[in-house]
């Protein structure tokens, strides 16, 4: 099982779009854009998107623990993701960011989706207002989102975010509105500036496009793909330029007047996000203990981070609006060995951050602790990263041990905390081997049977960092037991029958013979898997309570699997009967003569509770929802 290797030293040069003159001012530059010719703006985007390295695209990609197919789909994510490496940010892994259990006084009001995050076949879920909070240091990383969320999240760790200590809902709600700008603006607008190998946003498309190939991203591949990519494109960068000036004037409106200003635009709605941000962090915002953490962390280093805390709207406001003029117009250069000391002020103020929202900690324990984490997180800014060590080891001890376990389990990138915390203590292994229960609960048994530092090895694994499903990404780290990769195979397809077939749960009928007629059609949400050795047998003795015996795995065998209903069935599949559901495809059959052609199934293909003819076969195969009975229509 390999790790990642040591993160790079490397610079990361990329230019902006040189339009108009150089003293023109930030509106100035984009009413520049909004006048230019299409030609024009296809020439400017390609020379500066030449002035990519293609060679350092995996270096920016380890540095922040994005997939390297994430990092390279466009010019403008790469820009947003090397703005944010500037700053230190990097993701934390969803699945392996241990949970920290928060008061209750720190939750939304009862209308607000705060539930505690749980595993569900594979994924995940956490309630949204637990998600994603804007003034934690590093991103999310969440395995089960699209391609487009990286450099949408690292934007929001560029902007940083708005908080005073007697700050009122309303300016609350303005800073949740102006940290969603530019982030919302590159999803829709500049990302989709030669965007990998097609244009413009689809959501279902997109939604799908978790894993990117690098190959894709045919900006890179030379001027001629570039050029043609760009021409096709290009107007989606005049698209984004009227998208950030419609909102920054709201925004403007609503801090001139006091009056909320609602423009919803093809389904967004900023204003109503904002106000949803604010009802479900209200309180946590307003709490005794974020104001500890700003007062002693992220206050005192207001003026050194332009990525931290600020404190004044309109300083803010010129703070998101100087954001989009460098991710546009500026030239970016990325010294990642500058980089990785401000990664070392993020961890300090991400365990600071976490243990101040943990249910046990003690406010008062934990200010001296706090006061020292501020001194460490200003030297390591400014390039000495020494005391950071001593400052997360100092706010962790002042934790109970359970908790200070949790706390210090980020779910940051491998190498990231290394000279900080260690890597061993910056993943749960024990939240990885909940996912791995809700896929595989018998797999994980037969693996802490054969291999017991399998999970902990795998929560460093690089293959756990790509969007994927769960199952994806651990199967290919199993040992190879027999045991294990059947059961694994056999406990991930049942896991994946979520889908159900609407047509044979609801309008199916019982068998009648003779058919005199009727039909046969397959139901879509079935497949055939085909296991090397059979383990239904020790998963049902392991189900009992007998635990793991590979004494009872089977001969090779194949079965249906598929939802039914609320449940999941699972039928044998020999070759005649998979015979013909290839056949079937999205057609139907005479029931007749499918009985007739099951009658051929023998007898030692199985054990003694398989059917016995083809009707019984047909029988057992409705029953089961993978075949649904058509009835003559008379």
């Amino acid at each position: 099982m390999q790790a990642r290797p040591a993160l790079p030293d490397a610079t990361v040069r990329l230019q902006g779009l040189q339009i108009g003159r150089h003293d023109l001012t930030s509106a100035d530059r984009r009413a520049a854009i909004l006048a230019a010719s299409h030609a024009d703006l296809v020439d400017a985007f390609c020379d500066a998107a030449s002035s990519a390295d293609p060679a350092l695209v995996e270096p920016l990609a380890r540095q922040v623990g994005l997939p390297v197919g994430e990092v390279a789909a466009s010019y403008f994510g790469l820009r947003s993701i090397a703005l944010a490496a500037l700053e230190g940010a990097a993701v934390a892994h969803h699945e392996v960011r241990a949970a920290v259990a928060w008061p209750s006084e720190l939750a939304g009001g009862d209308e607000v989706d705060d539930a505690d995050a749980q595993w569900d076949r594979g994924v995940f879920r956490f309630a949204k207002y637990r998600a994603f909070l804007q003034d934690e240091p590093f991103a999310g990383f969440n395995p089960d989102h699209m391609a487009k969320w990286g450099p949408h999240e690292l934007l929001h760790r560029a902007a940083g975010f708005f908080w005073r200590d007697d700050a009122s809902s309303w300016e609350h709600y303005l800073g949740a509105r102006l940290n969603e700008l530019v982030p919302v603006v590159v999803w829709y607008g500049l990302d989709e500036v030669a965007r990998l190998d097609r244009v413009g946003f689809d959501r279902a498309l997109d939604a799908d496009d978790r894993l990117v190939a690098p190959e894709r991203a045919l900006w890179l591949a030379g001027p001629t793909p570039l050029r043609t990519a760009a021409a096709a494109s290009i107007e989606h960068l005049r698209t984004a330029i009227v998208h950030f000036e419609r909102e920054l004037a709201a925004i403007d409106r609503e801090l001139a007047t006091g009056l909320q200003v609602s423009i919803p635009t093809n389904g967004l709605d900023a204003s109503s996000d904002a106000i949803a941000y604010v009802v479900g962090h209200g309180p946590r915002l307003a709490s005794a203990r974020f104001a500890a953490l700003a007062d002693h962390v992220l206050v005192p280093n207001e003026q050194a981070m332009d990525s931290g805390v600020c404190t004044s709207l309109r300083r803010y406001r010129d703070r998101v609006e100087a954001l989009f003029d460098r991710l546009v117009f500026g030239d970016i250069e990325l010294d990642l060995r500058v980089a990785r000391a401000r990664m070392q002020a993020r961890v300090v103020w991400d365990v600071a951050q976490r243990a101040v929202h943990a249910d046990r900690a003690n406010i008062v324990r934990l200010s001296p602790a706090l006061a020292a984490a501020g001194l460490a997180v200003a030297q390591a800014w400014a390039g000495d990263a020494t005391p950071a060590a001593s400052a997360a080891a100092g706010v962790l001890a002042a934790l109970p041990a359970a908790t200070s376990k949790v706390v210090a389990a980020l779910g940051i990138p491998p190498g990231v905390a290394r000279d900080t915390l260690g890597d061993a203590a910056t993943a749960s292994p024990e939240q990885l081997a909940e996912g791995v229960a809700s896929v595989a609960p018998a797999t994980l048994a037969a693996l802490e049977r054969v291999a017991p530092d399998w999970v902990a090895h795998a929560v460093s694994a690089d293959a756990l960092w790509a969007r994927a499903p769960l199952a994806t990404r651990l199967g290919p780290l199993l040992p190879d037991d027999v045991a294990i990769r059947s059961l694994w195979k056999l406990e991930t397809a049942i896991a994946r029958c979520v889908a159900r077939d609407d047509a044979s749960e609801r309008l199916g009928a019982e068998p009648v013979w003779p058919a005199e007629g009727a039909r046969l059609a397959r139901s879509s949400a079935f497949e055939v898997i085909d296991l090397v050795a059979d383990p239904v047998a020790m998963h049902a003795a392991w189900a009992e309570g007998d635990g793991i015996d590979p004494s009872l795995l089977g001969r090779p065998a194949s079965y249906l699997v598929g939802a039914w209903f609320d449940g999941v069935s699972l039928v044998p599949c020999p070759p005649i009967v998979r015979q013909l559901l290839d056949e079937l495809g999205a057609d139907s059959v005479d029931a007749d003569l499918a009985a007739a052609r099951l009658d051929a199934v023998g007898a030692s293909e199985g054990g003694e509770d398989w059917p016995h003819d083809g009707v019984a076969w047909v029988e057992e195969l409705v029953a089961a929802g993978a075949l649904r009975w058509v009835p003559a229509i008379s």
